[in-house]
């Protein structure tokens, strides 16, 4: 079961490591919120979650990155407390790689827009297990916290969407508050 959750995480490490050479900054970042989940069934609500590590290449002047990542989402009776007996609760998890491109309001403002591809394990019900390809797309309005050049973090809420062309055709969307961390 620890493997299982360490996956991510060294997806991650092991992704960054690679393209450092090409990396002119790293930032980190993680979203929570709220949406729903569907495809060969009817929408269930959800709580989704990412992790993501954004770089910023070479030839960009910091308006431009890639960023990827991880997400999961489960049906959100999940954490409900019930009594939990013989239950079963959705859920999906995907990788996923977007470019992103930023448009500055003013020195704190932003809004950011990214479409990129996406691996998605549909477990929504309990007897399937099925990964699945497609895209996703997000937008995010959000105030930078920092002061020019220097550390700190940023926050934002933003909208997601992702939908998959194989498989089970599942879809989400995610309605989420953002924190990023620009080492």
């Amino acid at each position: 079961m620890k493997i299982k959750i360490l996956q991510p995480l060294f997806f991650l490490f092991f992704l960054s490591s690679i393209l450092s050479a090409q990396i002119q900054y790293v930032s980190f970042g993680g979203i929570i919120g709220g949406g729903e989940i569907s495809g060969n069934h009817s929408p269930v609500t959800s709580l989704n979650t990412n992790i993501f590590i954004d770089v910023i290449p070479w030839f960009s002047d910091g308006m431009f990155s890639f960023r990827t990542g991880f997400q999961y989402a489960q049906k959100i009776e999940k954490f409900l407390p019930e009594n939990r007996t013989n239950r079963y609760y959705p859920f999906i998890k995907s990788y996923w790689t977007k470019g992103v491109l930023k448009h500055l309001l003013s020195e704190t403002f932003y809004v950011e827009g990214g479409v990129g591809l996406t691996i998605l394990n549909d477990r929504v019900f309990s007897d399937k297990n099925i990964w699945n390809t497609g895209v996703s797309f997000n937008a995010l309005a959000a105030i930078d916290l920092r002061k020019p050049n220097s550390d700190g973090i940023s926050l934002g809420l933003g909208v997601d969407y992702g939908i998959t062309f194989t498989g089970t055709n599942t879809d989400y969307y995610s309605i989420y508050a953002q924190i990023q961390y620009y080492p």
